[in-house]
């Protein structure tokens, strides 16, 4: 499977909680044209590189940041590009992130009827450009925690984006949930589910709360608890903004966040939207193809500033772009293993706009590296490692790379053994972290 990726870094506010790559930007300040421009000049300068001309296409995802901010015509001229490149597979599977302000309206609130008439426009006019589904980022609809996040919507906006996808004619949805949110009790989880299921979506992704490195929100609470350490600070309220202020209650202990890990799973599974992924639960056959793409290891290209790729490794790709001490360090005396390159586009919008396409940050995947990644990223899903997969793959078993381990993990009742697959159980997904460190 094939997949290509396309990131829109540009959103209206950066949610504290937010790790990929975005700039709060002000909808009439963004260069669409610019933009649509850019990527399709990226497309070009790769295609060559990576012998991509032809190739079929599974799926692709328009991610953000906030793709939902820019014109209908971006989305049009990007896949008629596409079009001419690659070809594409019959039930294709085209994404868009959406924020549920609606569509390309997100820098006003204008009065309920004329921003309803806009995002209904701005939905039939991707979807006749070829978009097929909508993920919408709900995160919450109790205002509390909307708040908390940073989000600029409110509920009545979900439910609004919600019935108008598919009074546009949308047959596929999901949304996006957070849940082990500080202070957030497991009632108001379970409330936030059920209301999310009573609009009927084909696929929920529902994701506890980290405080990634870096972002704002883990930058509060360091604060915070620097604050506290220090004795010079009783309160749980810190400074969010200028002339603002904001509670942030405790992080959830690990009890409590099991608890809720465990009910969403219930709640989701009785529904009919069965866990495909740890956090990924859907209808059958609507299963995100990219997600399962990226789980199941295959190559996707990415397309937009900060965009990630993952693809095979033609020695010219890499020696364009690595240097000799690179290559020697990347694969310690076996360039002759590699099997991929992982890399990225710059961050830095305005030089992605002026042409600057050169991969960043290639890490080149050696023959170990990828059967410990294809291990890992497989048993995060329901169907888990395939073991004809892995030897089809790399050429040996997994049991002669990891011996001992699985069986370690089958007593440990972390990983149950199948005819053709391992895959874990639910204490193992609990513990999943710990289970992927050992393959690595």
């Amino acid at each position: 499977m094939f997949t290509i990726y396309i990131h829109i870094p540009y959103c209206i506010v950066k949610c504290g909680y937010c790790d990929f790559h975005s700039l709060p930007t002000k909808r009439d300040e963004i260069p669409h044209h610019a933009y649509t421009q850019a990527v399709i000049k990226q497309l070009h300068s790769l295609v060559p590189l990576y012998s991509l001309q032809g190739r079929k296409v599974d799926a692709v995802f328009f991610g953000g940041g906030t793709p939902s901010l820019m014109d209908s015509s971006f989305f049009e001229n990007v896949l008629n590009e596409l079009h001419k490149i690659f070809s594409f597979s019959a039930d294709i599977e085209i994404t868009s992130e959406m924020n549920p302000m609606g569509g390309a309206v997100q820098s006003v609130r204008a009065d309920e009827t004329s921003q309803r008439t806009s995002a209904i426009d701005w939905l039939k006019s991707v979807q006749k450009a070829g978009v097929n589904r909508l993920s919408i980022g709900i995160q919450s609809f109790n205002p509390k925690y909307l708040t908390f996040l940073d989000r600029d919507h409110t509920a009545d906006d979900v439910q609004h984006v919600l019935i108008d996808a598919r009074e546009a004619g949308f047959q596929n949805l999901s949304c996006d949930l957070i849940y082990s949110i500080p202070g957030q009790t497991t009632k108001e989880v379970e409330d936030d589910i059920r209301r999310a299921l009573s609009f009927e979506p084909d696929h929920i992704s529902a994701y506890q709360l980290t405080f990634e490195p870096g972002t704002l929100l883990e930058k509060r609470y360091r604060d915070l608890s620097s604050l506290r350490r220090q004795g010079s600070h009783d309160s749980q309220e810190i400074p969010a903004s200028a002339g603002m202020t904001k509670m942030f209650p405790p992080k959830l202990d690990d009890e409590t966040s099991l608890e809720q890990f465990r009910l969403v799973h219930q709640l989701l599974d009785k529904a009919g939207l069965h866990r495909y992924e740890i956090s990924n639960f859907a209808r059958p056959s609507f299963e995100s193809r990219h997600n399962l793409n990226y789980w199941r290891y295959g190559e996707y290209l990415g397309l937009g500033s900060g965009a990630v790729s993952f693809l095979s490794s033609p020695c010219a790709a890499v020696q364009t772009f690595v240097s000799t001490d690179q290559l020697d360090r990347a694969h310690k005396g076996q360039a002759d293993r590699r099997i991929a390159e992982r890399f990225t586009t710059t961050r830095n919008v305005h030089r992605y706009l002026e042409g600057d396409f050169e991969p960043k940050d290639v890490d080149v995947i050696d023959h170990k590296t990828a059967m410990a990644e294809f291990c890992f990223l497989g048993l995060r899903t329901r169907e888990g490692i395939s073991l004809s997969e892995f030897e089809k793959r790399f050429g040996v078993s997994l049991e002669s790379v990891y011996p001992g381990l699985t069986k370690k993990l089958e007593q440990q009742k972390l990983l149950l053994r199948h005819e053709n697959s391992f895959t874990l159980t639910f204490l193992g997904i609990e513990l999943s972290n710990e289970v992927f460190r050992h393959f690595l």
